[in-house]
């Protein structure tokens, strides 16, 4: 289960992995915020402000410290939603948009 106050999203029930719609509404906010700039081959993140491609595995070290400071998030749900965090930006990489 899942709240919000003001902007930020927060866990009730540490439920750990069964809690997928609270790692769904996660997930979506990292993607959404999440800006790819194609011209600099630059991605910015809400964990952090500016990755290069080239970079880019390097980034889940702080995905896990944002996660866990700001969602409440286990080792094992960060670790599932670097997974499908990053399949998602490199097949937008991938395919320009």
């Amino acid at each position: 289960m899942y709240g919000i106050s003001g902007n930020q999203l927060y866990r009730i029930n540490f439920g750990g992995m069964e809690n997928k719609k609270y790692l769904d509404k996660v997930l979506d906010f990292y993607v959404r915020n999440t800006i790819i700039d194609f011209d600099d081959s630059t991605i910015y993140t809400p964990f952090i402000d500016k990755i290069k491609f080239a970079s880019y595995a390097f980034g889940d070290l702080m995905f896990g410290y944002y996660g866990e400071k700001h969602f409440g998030l286990t080792e094992d749900e960060i670790d599932y939603l670097w997974r499908k965090y990053t399949s998602i930006i490199k097949e937008k990489i991938n395919n320009g948009r």
